[in-house]
């Protein structure tokens, strides 16, 4: 590696943290989750659904020895439930509330009061403007494409995320965007993203079109049974996507899924 050369290491995690009782063992893995990010070297670590502010000081406090930089996005009536934690001074931040998020009325699809967007994040990194965006999409509350009433709310949050990055990115060095964007590779949202900005899907450059799956996977002691029938291996629903500027070349060298297999 050259002196114009860096390599930078990259994690998202939906970390499950609904209150209410409603997301099991809540307190405890987030708690875990904070000793496993300190014991890594990660340059850029970007979350979701770290909805309680106790749960982000839990980990803020276990990683502020290796990622001492942070910000919480606490818009919305409950907060937005995204973070960033970078190794590097975060110089600049802002949310975009999407357009298009949820119906009041449907109480128990929370997603209204959640403040959905795209938090967005700059950081000059050994010598490299870096724009970080994430996520936290729309819900799927029904897999049956007639019957799921959100579609169009996630094209929205996917058209309006696709816009930001290519209008306001042009003279970054590296553009990264990674999140839970509650949909698949096959699916009109993700194309949107992926084709609009132009981003690269990291999975796949690292590993090919396969595997990634990430929510309700049968390794994962949370995911019901019942959600096995239509995917028996699960969903590849989170991302790591990214770009590189004016002559700039980025590449993966690698992306795996890091966390154990099953926990517990």
């Amino acid at each position: 590696m050259n002196a114009e050369e860096i390599e930078l290491s990259v994690l998202t995690l939906n970390c499950w943290g609904l209150g209410l009782g409603i997301s099991k063992d809540r307190a405890a893995r987030m708690g875990h989750i904070g000793q496993y990010l300190s014991s890594q070297n990660y340059d850029i670590v970007l979350l979701q659904e770290v909805w309680k502010r106790t749960d982000f000081e839990t980990i803020r406090n276990a990683v502020q020895s290796n990622l001492p930089f942070y910000h919480f996005f606490d818009n919305g009536i409950i907060g937005t439930g995204t973070c960033i934690f970078s190794k590097v001074r975060i110089n600049d931040v802002t949310f975009h509330h999407f357009g298009l998020n949820g119906y009041p009325h449907r109480i128990t699809h929370g997603d209204w009061f959640g403040g959905k967007g795209l938090g967005v994040g700059q950081i000059d990194y050994k010598g490299f403007n870096i724009h970080i965006f994430t996520s936290h999409f729309h819900a799927t509350y029904d897999y049956n494409p007639l019957k799921d009433i959100y579609l169009g709310h996630r094209v929205v949050h996917g058209v309006e995320s696709a816009q930001w990055i290519k209008l306001s990115s042009s003279s970054a060095d590296l553009t990264i965007y990674a999140g839970d964007f509650n949909n698949e590779p096959k699916d009109i949202p993700y194309q949107i993203v992926r084709y609009v900005t132009p981003l690269c899907d990291a999975w796949v450059e690292g590993n090919g079109p396969e595997g990634g799956e990430t929510n309700e996977t049968p390794g994962n002691s949370y995911t019901p049974r019942s959600a096995l029938k239509d995917s028996p291996d699960g969903k590849r629903i989170d991302y790591i996507l990214y770009m590189s500027g004016p002559n700039v070349e980025a590449e993966t060298i690698s992306c795996t899924l890091p966390l154990p297999n099953r926990v517990p």
